[in-house]
Order: structure tokens, then C-alpha cells, then sequence
């Protein structure tokens, strides 16, 4: 009886053993964890990914932790390692529409845009409500070259998200694409309603009117671009091709040739035309 009853209670202590061990495990997993998160919230992805790292070393089989790794590789622009991190998360844990979300958007920035367009659509399987995925898997399909479908995912973001500006200009983008000038304009206008600092919006819609030979309304939009991101080397490109239009030379090389100065490659041939040899 007493072998039995010390037998039992020997088994009962090695067992208490392991699961403090075990809570120690998962501290120490967590800790690290918590630590990557300081670090991506302060824009340190190099450190988070450390920190991930040792996290992942201690808990192998924590889908989060190889989650929150690949969103820092994929904000380190190391897409490949930020499709191997999510793709683990999806083996650890199938259901969570996140890391199908981000392991799209990895795959769209190196131009897997198929596989874009899969992970997109199974994040929204489930998500029904996932604007972001609508809008991603949007920009996938207009570079496949579907544009209908891109509006057709655009305005369905935009129905879930009545204000989502970067929705209703790529939807703008799509039209414009397709040359429904009016329908564009009014989505650039209806993303600036909502960002009056939209730099890109006044860019588009300014495009728009200078395919509509509204060079004046192009200049006025362009300067808006440009007065919300003033090193953005298109948006003198562009506003030097428009003053061309009206035959302002002067002001149109001083554009074109700001435009190079900040890095924007114009043929010589380009520039010769608008600012004469």
C-alpha cells in the first residue's frame, strides 16, 4: 500500500513538474512574442522579427507567432519570407483569414497575382466582410487585366466601407482604364470628399482631365498633388506635359527637369522637345 500510494504520489509530482515547465514554456514564448510587438509598433520590423524568431524557437506551433513574423517580412519587403511565415500560420491554423490576407498581398508585390487572387478570395470566404481583401483582390484582378471585376470587388468594399478613399479611387483608376471619364472623375472626387489630402486622387482625377483636354482643371488638381507631396517626381512630370499643352515652355522645363532632378528617367528626346536644345 505505501509503495502504491509513494508511486502515485511520485507520478503526481513529476507530472506538476511538467506543467510548470510548461508555463515557463509559454511565458518565455510569450515574452519574446510581446517584445517582437514593441518593436513592430515602433516601425522596428528588423527587431520584431528577432524577437519573433526566439518566440517561434521556444513554441514552434503557435500560428500567430509565425503570422506576426511574415506581416514584419512583409513590411522589410522580404515577400518570399513573408509567404513561408503565413503559409506555416495556415498549416497551424486553417481558419483565420488573416494570414491568407497578408500571404496575398505578398504574392501581389512580387507578381503572383493568380495566387494573389486566390488568397484573397478565400480570405474573404472567411470574412464575408473583409473590405481590404475586396480591394486587394481588386488590384490583383486589373492587373490581369480584368478591370470589370476589379469594380465589381472595389464597389463591393466600397459598400462595406461607405468611406474607404483608397477603394473608390482604384475603382476611378478602372474606369479611367476604360475610359468613363465621367465615372472616374466622380470617384476620385468622391475619395478627396472624404481625404482632402488624397495626393494620388488629385494625380488621377487629374488625369482624367487632361484627357479631356481641361488643361487649366488638370494644372489646379496637379498643384493640389503636389502641395500634399511635394518630392513626388510624376506629378512634375506630369504637370510639365500639361503646361506644354498650353505652351508654357518655360514653366514646363522647369517641371520636366525638376522631375529628373528627383529621380523621374525621361528620354532625352523628351526632354529636347519640351525644353528645346
Amino acid at each position: 500500500m505505501f509503495l502504491a500510494h509513494g508511486y502515485i504520489r511520485k507520478v503526481f509530482l513529476s507530472i506538476a513538474a511538467v506543467l510548470l515547465a510548461s508555463a515557463a514554456f509559454c511565458q518565455e514564448a510569450d515574452y519574446f512574442f510581446n517584445r517582437g510587438q514593441m518593436k513592430y509598433l515602433q516601425n522596428d520590423y528588423r527587431g520584431a522579427i528577432s524577437n519573433y524568431s526566439r518566440a517561434i524557437e521556444i513554441n514552434p506551433d503557435n500560428a500567430d507567432f509565425y503570422f506576426n513574423r511574415g506581416l514584419a517580412k512583409g513590411l522589410s519587403d522580404d515577400f518570399h519570407g513573408a509567404i513561408e511565415d503565413h503559409t506555416r500560420a495556415i498549416e497551424l491554423d486553417p481558419d483565420l483569414p488573416g494570414p491568407y490576407h497578408y500571404r496575398g498581398n505578398a504574392r501581389y508585390n512580387i507578381q503572383e497575382y493568380q495566387g494573389a487572387l486566390k488568397d484573397f478570395s478565400k480570405a474573404i470566404e472567411l470574412n464575408p466582410r473583409h473590405a481590404i481583401a475586396y480591394n486587394n483582390r481588386g488590384l490583383a484582378k486589373y492587373e490581369i487585366k480584368d478591370f470589370n471585376g476589379a469594380m465589381d470587388d472595389y464597389t463591393r468594399a466600397i459598400e462595406i466601407n461607405p468611406v474607404y478613399a483608397f477603394a473608390f479611387n482604384n475603382r476611378g483608376l478602372a474606369k479611367l482604364t476604360l475610359k468613363n471619364f465621367s465615372g472616374a472623375s466622380a470617384d476620385f472626387s468622391r475619395a478627396l470628399d472624404i481625404d482632402p489630402k488624397y495626393d494620388v486622387a488629385y494625380f488621377n482625377r487629374g488625369l482624367v482631365k487632361t484627357a479631356q483636354k481641361d488643361y487649366k482643371g488638370a494644372i489646379s488638381d496637379l498643384n493640389r498633388a503636389l502641395r500634399y507631396n511635394p518630392g513626388y517626381s510624376v506629378y512634375y512630370f506630369h504637370r510639365g506635359l500639361v503646361k506644354s499643352e498650353l505652351h508654357r515652355r518655360r514653366n514646363a522645363c522647369l517641371d520636366v527637369r525638376k522631375a529628373r532632378e528627383l529621380g523621374f528617367d525621361i528620354a532625352e528626346e523628351e526632354l529636347n522637345r519640351i525644353c528645346g536644345k
